[in-house]
């Protein structure tokens, strides 16, 4: 520039100005606002993300089950059977064991019905002495026990049959 118009060059001092500040709060304000929404929409597209792949697990597992799942369902009803009938072997129905007992008494061997009536005779003694007196209360209040119903019969079959082998009683 030439020299003449040096002089129009110079700069007045000015107060300083405050709103381009303005300008920029209100920029990083909306700024941060975009970030905050774009956080809520990660967590929206990872949730979504985690929902497809259990979707696609589902699918797998569907997939796979089509194929071996009468294999899968036999082993289950295997291991359901067995427990049910373990659990009804042992439980306070003694008499799911009656017709298992009754026909292993009817064989001819002897050795087969001792050990019958004495197993049987067991269990019978044992699930009743786990039976409270007192259903309702729950409490045992040391009164005399009942002894239990299918221990009596086995008594009452034994003495028959022990009475019927000395020829005291006449078979009916």
């Amino acid at each position: 520039m030439p020299e003449r118009f040096r002089y129009l060059m110079k700069e007045a001092p000015d107060k300083p100005v405050r709103w381009p500040w303005f300008i920029a709060l209100a920029f990083l304000l909306y700024a941060w606002r975009t970030v905050l929404w774009e956080l809520g929409n990660w967590k929206k597209a990872v949730g979504a993300v985690f929902r497809f792949l259990g979707y696609i697990s589902k699918f797998a597992v569907a997939v796979v089950y089509y194929f071996v799942g009468d294999q899968i369902t036999a082993v289950i009803r295997f291991i359901e059977s067995t427990i049910y009938s373990i659990r009804a072997f042992y439980s306070d129905y003694v008499s799911s064991a009656l017709p298992a007992a009754a026909a292993l008494a009817a064989v001819g061997e002897p050795w087969v019905r001792l050990v019958v009536m004495v197993s049987y005779a067991a269990l019978a003694v044992l699930q009743h002495s786990k039976m409270p007196l007192n259903k309702s209360e729950g409490e045992t209040t040391g009164a005399v026990r009942k002894v239990p119903f299918p221990l009596i019969c086995a008594a009452l079959a034994i003495g028959v049959e022990l009475l019927q082998k000395n020829g005291l009683v006449i078979g009916i």
